[in-house]
């Protein structure tokens, strides 16, 4: 609410006016935010913007390497793979590589991997705010077999993946309804 956005806002500013150092990070406009709330900017204080950009491919890498250390007996060709299937590479992308990978020990369980559990666990991620909604909007089971049907439809790739729903038991067609008509 803007309420709560102001007194958090107004708070942070004051913590950082008491000598409080402190970095907020995210992939939102603090502006835009701002301004869909009708909130008037100086509620930042003087909040000085830093824009990120991802890390390079040796970057990447380097990253890669430190993180799944000793987990492949070569590892280069299984580090060429990962990056090459990367859509970017920002810090978040690595760490779900890192996640999912640690147990890989061979090339071929790695491409196993980056298909059905790395890529679709990017794609999902790319819309913070819809996971908060799902989060949100959907009981612990349904959560579940929500995340099951997008998985299946990022294993799609680029196009996604067509569901039919008439194939899918009661439970998990309610679920699927809901996604297409509420999200």
């Amino acid at each position: 609410p803007k309420e709560g956005l102001t007194v958090t806002l107004a708070s942070l500013r004051k913590l950082r006016d008491s000598g409080l150092r402190i970095i907020l990070a995210g992939s939102i406009s603090m502006e835009n935010l701002l301004d869909l709330n009708g909130i008037p900017h100086t509620v930042l204080g003087g909040l000085w913007r830093e824009l990120i950009p991802p890390f390079t491919e040796d970057e990447a890498r380097i990253y890669l390497q430190e993180n799944l250390l000793g987990t492949f007996e070569n590892s280069s060709p299984v580090l060429d793979l990962i990056l090459q299937e990367l859509p970017d590479y920002v810090p978040e992308f690595l760490e779900i590589c890192v996640r999912f990978l640690s147990s890989c020990t061979d090339i071929d369980g790695c491409k196993v991997s980056i298909e059905n559990n790395v890529l679709p666990a990017i794609r999902r991620s790319f819309i913070h705010q819809f996971d908060e909604r799902l989060n949100k909007n959907y009981t612990d089971d349904e959560l579940d077999i929500a995340e099951q049907i997008l998985d299946v439809i990022a294993r799609g790739g680029k196009e996604g993946s067509r569901i039919d729903g008439s194939q899918l038991p009661k439970g998990y067609r309610k679920v699927l309804v809901k996604l297409q008509f509420d999200n």
